[in-house]
């Protein structure tokens, strides 16, 4: 299974991965862990996970922090379109489905 993260997707990621490392690098790690280990579980089962938005949209929830990740998955491809801390305007990575 391909893996594609847009660009806007990494930078939500590092941003978030930035905004740990300054408080723990500690936890900076585990959140980098949590991450890898969630686009793992997509790339391995990506029809596990539940729609949540129009036909095609999934989420999975990032375990210990406060993220999702939403993407949508064809025959052989994940598209990782938002890397999302769960308290911003969900407006903002709706916005990015077209």
């Amino acid at each position: 299974m391909l893996l594609e993260i847009r660009p806007v997707a990494r930078d939500e990621f590092d941003e978030a991965a930035d905004w740990y490392r300054d408080r723990d690098p500690a936890v900076r790690d585990d959140f980098v862990a949590a991450v890898e280990l969630a686009l793992r579980s997509i790339t391995d089962r990506p029809l596990t996970f539940p729609i949540v938005f129009g036909s095609k949209v999934r989420r999975t929830v990032v375990k210990r922090f406060p993220y999702s990740i939403f993407f949508t998955y064809t025959e052989n491809l994940v598209i990782v379109f938002s890397i999302f801390n769960d308290s911003r305007n969900p407006m903002i990575w709706r916005g990015r489905i077209g």
